[in-house]
This record gives C-alpha cells, structure tokens and sequence, in this order.
C-alpha cells in the first residue's frame, strides 16, 4: 500500500510537469540563511547540517541532507584584538559576512542539488537595531532517473517521455534580502529565483522550476526567568505555483541550553522539536505528523541537526540572557 501511495504522489509529481518542490525543516528558525541571505551571519560564525528522512518507512520516500558556513567577519577582528592582549572591540560602520551551503534532496526516481554562495553586509540604526541586506547566488541541478519511474498503469502516455533515460537541468539564479534584527528580534524577506531562468532541458518536468519565491521571516524571544525562557518564530512562503506555506514554533529554552518545543506548518505537518547544547556544539531532533494534503502518506519524518559555533564562547546557563533561536 506505501508503495501504490509513493507511486501516486511521483505520477501526479511529473503529469503536472512542476520541477519546484518546498525544501522543509522542523528547525527552520535555526537556518535562516538558507531562506534569506541577509541572515548570513546572523547567529554567528557556525557550521550547520541536518538530515531529514521524510515519510519514514516508504521506499524511495524523500531525503534530504543539508550543510551550511557562515563566517561573520566580525568575529575575525574580535578574535584578532584578543589576540594581541587587547580587548574585544565593538565595530562600527558597516559590517560584512560570507557563507556558504549545500542541499542533496533525494524523492524516488527526483534527485535535486543546490549551492549557494551567500553575502550580507549590516549597519547598526540604532544601538538595538540592525539593518541587514544580502545576496546570493544559487546553482541547481535536477534529475530525474527514468529507469526507476514505476506506474500503475501499463504504457501510461504521461511517463512515457521519461522512461529509460536520465534527464538533467541545470541553471544559475539569484536571490535578495533584507531584515531588521535586534538582540531578541528578527523580521524578515527575501525573494528567490530572481533572474527566472529556465533549465536547459526540454522536457516538460523542468520547464517550471524556477519561479519567483517570496518569504517573510520572523522571531521573537524573551527569558522569563532566569532559567526559562521562550521563542516564537514564523516563515510565509508564497509564490504562484505552489501558493502559500505558514509554518510556526514556540519553545521554551531551559537553562539557556536545552529547549523543547512545538510546531505546526498549515495543511502539512505538526512538528515536535527539542535539543540541548554542550559549548559550542548544538544537537537537535525534529518528529513531524503529517496532517491535511500529507495525511495520506500516514507516516512521520524524522530529523537530525548539528551545529557548531565557530567562536569559542561561555554560555551563561543562568542569566536572562539568551542565546538560542
């Protein structure tokens, strides 16, 4: 039955002919990057992967594995001035940040790679306000692996054109961001696939996967107490092929160093997240519930992420300060 369902979702996947698909992650808030460069650097100079293994149980269900670095040039000088003996220094004027990231995704017969190359420069407004803008430039790559297609109609027309063969598309684009960011608040957009280059194929699969994609992206914390506190965090997703994603979290952070929260993504999934941290090293796990449109699938995804912070920094457990999104 998991197999005629799988079946299902690929055949209504490629009769539709849309290459686009919504890259999701229960821990979203803690890859703003990925969604809007102008968040390149924002959390810091960190390393960031997670893998996700959706629809668990269905051969050939999606899988995804993605690695991000972010180096804020910031911290650079700071280090520097330490150092030498000094003090670490607070800088003024515009500041700059770089990354980098790298997304497999794996759905059956699909396979998609992207890269970026993220920039982001900020200006202080205010000492609590930041404006931040960025930019990145992506490269995708899509196959689709003909000789794995199964129907469950013999000689169906609408597969016919891709079986047994391998068709690929590449393309170039460009995404743009802004976002005003204080100590406790982030809020958001971006828009992605700029340029709307088509791929190089001619097969209908990749004539419409490089739409113009909205985002808005927001964030909120604020400790209780000195042990608790709480975050919130939202994305709007929207373009005019896939129409709108809501998704939204809210955890409660212990000791600033564990947290447990979660999270609801509208028509999709529920989502239950929690973690812990040790120094600079963050480890997480996501469980989501399909529900709606993707109750059908009657199976769960599970996720795991790693993140470690490039700066050697204490964290303090008991303060109402805090530092996890």
């Amino acid at each position: 039955m998991k197999k005629i369902i799988l079946s299902v979702f690929i055949l209504f996947v490629c009769s539709a002919t849309q290459g686009q698909n919504r890259k999701h992650s229960a821990n979203f808030s803690l890859f703003q990057q990925y969604y809007n460069p102008a968040f390149t650097g924002f959390q810091g100079s960190m390393v960031k992967s997670y893998y996700r293994n959706q629809w668990a149980g269905f051969a050939g269900a999606p899988k995804t594995l993605f690695v991000s670095g972010e180096l804020n040039l910031s911290d650079l000088k700071k280090a520097a001035a330490v150092e030498e003996g000094g003090q670490p220094i607070v800088e003024k004027g515009i500041k700059h940040s770089v990354g980098f990231s790298v997304l497999y995704d794996k759905f059956g017969p699909f396979v998609e790679n992207e890269i970026f190359l993220n920039y982001r420069s900020s200006v202080n407004l205010s000492e609590k306000i930041s404006l931040q803008a960025g930019g990145a430039v992506a490269y995708y790559l899509q196959s689709l692996d003909g000789t794995k297609l199964t129907t469950e109609e013999a000689n169906d027309p609408a597969m016919q054109k891709y079986a047994n063969q391998t068709n690929r598309s590449g393309r170039i684009d460009f995404n743009l961001g802004l976002a005003l960011t204080g100590k406790d608040f982030y809020v958001g957009y971006a828009i992605q696939n700029i340029s709307g280059s088509q791929g190089k194929s001619n097969h209908d699969y990749f004539r419409n996967n490089s739409k113009l994609h909205n985002v808005v992206q927001a964030g909120y914390r604020r400790a209780i107490s000195e042990q608790i506190g709480v975050v919130v965090n939202g994305m709007l997703r929207f373009d005019n092929q896939l129409k709108e994603t809501i998704e939204g979290q809210v955890k409660g952070v212990f000791y600033n160093t564990a947290w447990l929260g979660f999270g609801y993504r509208k028509s999709l999934a529920y989502s239950l997240i929690a973690g812990f941290r040790i120094k600079q090293l963050k480890i997480g796990y996501g469980y989501e519930i399909p529900t709606g449109d993707a109750q059908m699938t009657g199976s769960g995804t599970n996720e795991i992420i790693i993140t470690y912070d490039l700066k050697n920094i204490i964290y303090p457990r008991l303060t109402r300060q805090m530092t996890i999104w």
